[in-house]
């Protein structure tokens, strides 16, 4: 009786050293998708903070319409809630559905009705909000500080 042995190797699988590279290289490539989201991210919470704006200064121009001057710096939340204009005479509906709030603090954005600390007679109104990028298609609206922080001012009228 004569035993065959075959000197074939049955190897199956892969070696320590393949497997570390592609390990390697699907580490490098998640790195660059992970950084390439969080820039997305940030554009996207920046976008908005610019709606939200533009939604408020829509909300402001017809609070004037109604009541032919801004609400006072103290007064923002008539927006939301309605009342009557300051001089009592014309009845406020509401504008906004709920006052919008930065994504990232939940903070209000800046409102500064002027003249400056008018309680009546607010003739116009800097809506602000503080972006985490600069973008060049806001280079006329977004203002730049000694920080590299960037604010996107709203003005009315």
């Amino acid at each position: 009786m004569k035993f065959f042995t075959s000197t074939k190797s049955n190897k199956n699988g892969f070696t320590l050293i393949e497997l570390l590279v592609s390990i390697a290289i699907i580490g490098v490539l998640a790195a660059i998708v992970i950084s390439s989201l969080s820039n997305s991210r940030a554009k996207a919470r920046d976008g908005k903070r610019i709606s939200d704006t533009k939604q408020m200064q829509l909300a402001l121009e017809g609070y004037f319409d109604n009541c032919a001057q801004y609400p006072p710096f103290s007064s923002l939340s008539v927006l939301v809630s309605g009342g009557t204009c300051p001089n009592g005479t014309t009845p406020v509906g509401s504008f906004l559905p709920a006052m919008p709030k930065d994504p990232i603090t939940a903070a209000n954005y800046a409102y500064v009705p002027t003249p400056s600390g008018c309680s009546s007679s607010c003739s116009a109104f800097t809506l602000s909000a503080q972006l985490e990028q600069y973008s060049p298609e806001l280079a006329n609206d977004a203002s730049s500080t000694n920080n590299a922080q960037f604010i996107y001012d709203v003005k009315g009228p």
